[in-house]
């Protein structure tokens, strides 16, 4: 089973979507932030736990371990400092079987595994750090594997949410925008928002050449709302289309070249074709399945 980026936002809204809104509802967390750092912590693995027999949910839940930072500066920096905290020895154990667990559905970890001093450092669906061993003295989350149930991961993540949003000074009652939510999810991902662009924030893949933590979250904030609207039955776009450039896409502000890229889609993303700009090659799109133009795509690339 190999799902697209795009099924499995949509898997992720079918599965946990009505669990979410009424937990933040005193909040401006908005359910599509939440699906985009859900796919942005843990999506990429969803594929591997599925093709190694996840069939139900916790089972699912199970595998949402990861994170292999060496050189940490904060708790724990390494398994000694774990079994010195309070109930290390059991959290030890239970974190030393979690990895042993995720390994046989993440083939690169297992050389990883094989050093009997290695645990994981991110757990559940939206990898809450192992810092909060101690620095919340969550104990009996990582001891008893919590991360298993989703109502205890999404309850951790509207608490560091929150917390980092009041130490930053940001609002946790207005409403945020495209921005905003990247800003917040970047609180979430480092603690702080740095004063350059939004989307070149954060972890970058490939060694800092790759996409970014902010970009990343931009895209996968659109493909959360897509898969909100078809969960709900309100997608207004009617001729679905697909990015078929294998290095992606641009989405431009106008109809041309000379206008500037709005973002980059990827091989495989969906679009609502919604006009074509006066018989040229481009046409208006819709990422999101709400009838509101995005942007302009040239129309060679998609079909």
């Amino acid at each position: 089973m190999n799902k697209s980026e795009q099924e499995r936002a949509d898997w992720f809204f079918s599965t946990f979507g009505d669990r979410i809104e009424p937990l933040f509802a005193d909040t401006n967390i908005t359910p599509d932030l939440v699906g985009a750092i859900a796919l942005q912590e843990t999506g990429y693995l969803w594929n591997s736990f599925w093709n190694a027999g996840a069939d139900t949910e916790e089972e699912f839940l199970e595998f949402c371990v990861g994170d292999t930072v060496s050189n940490r500066s904060y708790f724990p920096k390494n398994h000694f400092e774990l079994l010195q905290a309070p109930r290390g020895k059991e959290a030890f154990t239970s974190l030393r079987s979690a990895l042993e667990k995720t390994a046989t559905a993440r083939k690169r970890l297992k050389a990883y595994a094989a050093d009997p001093h290695n645990v994981l450092y991110g757990y559940g669906i939206f990898q809450y750090d192992l810092m909060f061993y101690e620095g919340r003295n969550d104990y009996d989350f990582f001891i008893e594997k919590r991360w298993r149930n989703f109502a205890e991961c999404l309850k951790r993540l509207k608490e560091i949410m929150l917390q980092n949003m009041r130490r930053r000074g940001f609002s946790s009652s207005k409403d945020l925008d495209q921005n905003g939510k990247i800003m917040v999810a970047l609180l979430y991902h480092r603690g702080v928002v740095k004063r350059r662009p939004l989307f070149k924030q954060g972890y970058c893949e490939n060694n800092g050449r790759g996409p970014c933590y902010g970009e990343k979250i931009d895209r996968y904030l659109r493909m959360s709302r897509l898969a909100m609207n078809r969960m709900n039955g309100s997608v207004t776009g009617t001729s679905i289309m697909t990015v078929n450039a294998r290095s992606g896409l641009n989405l431009r502000t106008g109809p041309g070249i000379e206008y500037p890229i709005s973002m980059t889609a990827q091989y495989g993303d969906n679009v609502y074709v919604l006009a074509r700009e006066n018989q040229s090659e481009w046409v208006q799109v819709d990422l999101e399945g709400d009838g509101i133009v995005d942007g302009y795509m040239h129309s060679g690339f998609i079909a």
